[in-house]
């Protein structure tokens, strides 16, 4: 029963191994990579950009698909209640020691803005995404 259970777990482990295996030698690199990935979400190529940003983000296969379909099932609404995006445009970027940063972007539609948050965190092997998230708090900006 113990070796049945050993073999459940691992496959269940398996089953959720995580996508991340590469990471960025230096900013230069992070800053290009984010800009190509705000690009491809500004033409609404969610897919692509997903795609690219799971090889330096430790996600899951299974919750980044999720995180994508529901980012184009959020965001087509957006579009069609407030037009098509105009551009985009990098609006800051924080950092913590030498060890974190996070790069702020906002998608413009017509009538609306996006703010997308690329956070990179350098470990042993370079840096790596560590979190990415969206939302319209455009407000929080202006403090």
């Amino acid at each position: 029963m113990k070796i049945l259970k050993t073999i459940i777990a691992i496959l269940l482990f398996g089953a959720t191994v995580h996508a991340q295996n590469k990471h960025f030698n230096n900013l230069d690199e992070v800053k290009a990579f984010t800009e190509k990935s705000v690009k491809l979400i500004a033409d609404e190529n969610y897919e692509k950009a997903f795609d690219s940003m799971s090889k330096y983000w430790d996600i899951s296969k299974d919750d980044l698909k999720v995180f994508a379909e529901n980012t184009a099932h959020s965001l087509a609404p957006v579009k069609l209640k407030f037009g098509s995006t105009i551009g985009y445009s990098k609006i800051k970027d924080d950092k913590i020691s030498d060890f974190f940063i996070r790069e702020t972007y906002i998608v413009r539609y017509n009538m609306y803005a996006i703010r997308y948050l690329f956070t990179y965190y350098k470990n042993n092997d370079g840096w790596v995404l560590f979190r990415f998230t969206w939302d319209d708090k455009i407000d929080i900006e202006f403090n």
